[in-house]
């Protein structure tokens, strides 16, 4: 039996088609594992292959019609938003240039009288790494928050799209100092028409990178940002789809 079944019980000899077998319990018991552990490698591929039909996703987009809602916290999709100077690009937090107000907006739509609205103003002042979620923290520490605004405690629903009958979003307003009962102390209006005349505005905001390389941490926290150019000589009105 040792000489039948052990293929590693060859003699080799110094001419063509010559051998003899030479069979043990060593060489019987390595055949018997080589050809468990050929199985098993076959066996495994064959399964790979036939379940190649089962997809891995990496990422995917959904249809926001098809989402009810969404909770918006710092531990999910936390901003901040703010006015560049128009020469530096650095961020500016000044009331006597500007102000901002921050609602949260929610739309139902009635056949007969179109959108009804209602609304709540939302706390804010500048930002705070605290403000971040903690993967995006270290991300946000060489950023000049302090002249950032950030909305606090932000934990609010926002759901739907303008076609649905009701939606809801948060509503940032970008407002010019004037020497009213509402606002005091305003710079000179050459200085605030040097910022507002035309600056920009922008949105830093926590997102992420997929990366496909990556087997064990593909997700890789990153800082997005967007920024539109802003005057207070026209109207502008920006939507943000995240």
């Amino acid at each position: 039996m040792k000489n039948q079944f052990d293929m590693y019980g060859y003699s080799p000899y110094l001419f063509i088609g010559g051998y003899k077998r030479n069979g043990s319990f060593l060489g019987l018991l390595s055949t018997l594992l080589s050809i468990i552990v050929g199985c098993l490698f076959s066996s495994y591929f064959i399964i790979e292959f036939a379940n190649k039909k089962k997809f891995t996703v990496i990422t995917s987009e959904t249809n926001p019609e098809g989402i009810d809602s969404i909770k918006l916290t710092k531990n999910t999709s936390f901003f901040s938003f703010y006015l560049q100077d128009p020469i530096s690009y650095k961020p500016i937090m000044d009331e006597s240039i500007y102000y901002p107000k921050v609602f949260y907006k929610t739309a139902k739509r009635n056949n007969k009288e179109g959108f009804i609205w209602t609304q709540k103003s939302l706390e804010f002042g500048k930002c705070e790494l605290k403000d971040f979620h903690e993967n995006f923290q270290k991300l946000f520490i060489n950023y000049d928050l302090k002249n950032m605004y950030c909305v606090k405690n932000l934990n609010e629903l926002i759901k739907g799209v303008f076609t649905k009958d009701e939606y809801s979003f948060i509503f940032v307003e970008f407002y010019e100092c004037k020497n009213t009962t509402e606002k005091f102390n305003c710079k000179s209006q050459n200085e605030i028409n040097y910022y507002l005349n035309g600056t920009f505005m922008a949105i830093d905001f926590q997102d992420i990178t997929i990366e496909p390389n990556n087997f064990v941490n593909p997700i890789i926290p990153k800082v997005g940002q967007f920024y539109t150019t802003l005057s207070k000589n026209y109207f502008k009105e920006i939507h943000f789809l995240f």
